[in-house]
């Protein structure tokens, strides 16, 4: 009603506009009474008062030239790890491209990326059936090129089955074996992805199970892969093939994680947990050469079993006592036992700290207190430090790892925590 009401007003103007003919002003006066009967018994205030050239112009502009493509948008994200842990074309990866697109269509609206948007969900039965069929199709000729060796062949197949109909009843089989071409290739954590997608797909499919173990016994995550092979056991029967594999797999890994200590030295594999949470590092110049420690993978690789342990610092204090535990820490993480001894003394020094993120509810209260803390802020104003902190948000404690590798970005944080306690 905007614009007829704009029409009408200007069609008055032009009605009493004496540049025109006589017989021109009239047919212009009849235009303009024609239109003006529709709001004679109506509240005219209510509408808008802009001119007919002023609504031409706001409706026919030209949308700003974006300053950055679509495809340059998407790198960056996938640079700055936005699709990290996410299955290619997984039901976690299409809500993050999803709000990708968004993102972007918010800076430079009318690009048509709207029309790359996942629409899977709100497609019709007969839809998707139709997607099924092509993806049935495609993931045949991954099965041949796999069974060809053609591995990289393989794998664009199964992708492209699974982008075709990442959603369908046989999609889970499509992911699955993504994940078993990903294991061929020694693509571990990508094998790790496609396997958890498979069994959220279908929880009662053993292969995605059993697929997922394997995946987490190559890329050494002993624990997970223990426990994932003992659920496998669960689903199938005795005489079944793999189930002596699982029994097997069990055995070797268990065997090979059993710490390797003697006379009353500490269970040192237990103390993973509380190097998860260290506290009370000090700053850079302060920490006595502990950043390197606090770089090294095994210590890294600890932390992701942050804090599971009620007795650690009971633990730490044995080890500290004992001059051949020192040593022998010292010896796992390639580190002399000077430095295993400082590192374990300023844990000790900081035990309302340790004791906090040892507590799984009063360890959510830091985190969820460290979203508005102004000097957490500050240090994401950094993009790399932003992402890191998101990740955290969403309890990845992969990201915790990553920033324990950063000593002067994990000094700060933790005497952030401190005023928490």
């Amino acid at each position: 009603m905007d614009l007829i009401y704009a029409i009408t007003k200007h069609l008055e103007e032009a009605s009493n506009n004496s540049s025109f003919d006589e017989e021109t002003q009239e047919y212009l006066q009849s235009a303009y009474e024609c239109l003006n009967n529709i709001f004679e018994e109506k509240d005219t205030s209510a509408y808008n008062n802009k001119s007919l050239s002023s609504l031409w112009e706001e409706n026919t502009k030209k949308t700003s030239t974006p300053t950055m493509t679509w495809e340059q948008f998407k790198v960056n994200l996938e640079q700055r790890g936005f699709f990290k842990n996410c299955s290619i074309n997984g039901l976690e990866y299409r809500s993050r491209w999803n709000k990708a697109i968004d993102k972007y269509e918010t800076k430079w609206p009318n690009q048509g990326t709207t029309d790359l948007k996942f629409f899977y969900e709100k497609m019709t039965k007969v839809e998707l059936s139709e997607l099924s069929a092509q993806a049935d199709q495609i993931k045949v000729r991954g099965n041949k090129h796999m069974k060809d060796n053609q591995l990289d062949e393989a794998l664009k197949s199964y992708s492209q089955a699974i982008a075709t109909d990442p959603v369908g009843e046989k999609a889970h089989i499509y992911f699955a074996n993504r994940a078993t071409c990903h294991m061929k290739l020694k693509n571990y954590e990508d094998a790790i992805l496609d396997a958890q997608e498979s069994a959220r797909l279908n929880p009662d499919y053993v292969k995605a199970h059993f697929r997922l173990a394997n995946a987490y016994k190559m890329n050494d995550d002993t624990e997970e892969a223990i426990e994932t092979y003992e659920k496998v056991l669960t689903m199938i029967s005795k005489d079944e093939k793999i189930y002596q594999i699982c029994q097997t797999n069990i055995k070797n890994l268990k065997a090979t994680s059993e710490p390797q200590s003697s006379g009353g030295m500490p269970d040192l594999s237990q103390l993973g947990g509380l190097l998860g949470g260290l506290g009370g590092m000090g700053g850079p110049g302060g920490m006595g050469g502990l950043g390197e420690l606090l770089k090294n993978p095994a210590m890294q690789k600890m932390a992701a079993n942050m804090m599971k342990d009620p007795n650690a610092m009971a633990k730490m204090t044995e080890m500290m006592q004992d001059p051949e535990a020192l040593k022998k820490m010292g010896s796992m993480f390639g580190q002399s036992p000077d430095k295993v001894s400082g590192l374990a003394k300023v844990m000790q020094e900081n035990p309302g700290l340790m004791t906090a993120l040892q507590d799984p509810v009063k360890r959510e209260e830091i985190m969820a207190k460290l979203d508005t803390d102004p000097e957490v802020k500050e240090l994401r104003k950094i993009p790399e430090n932003d992402e890191l902190f998101n990740r955290l948000k969403a309890k990845d404690m992969t990201a915790f790892q990553e920033i324990m590798g950063k000593p002067e970005i994990f000094s700060k944080l933790q005497k952030i925590m401190s005023k928490y306690v």
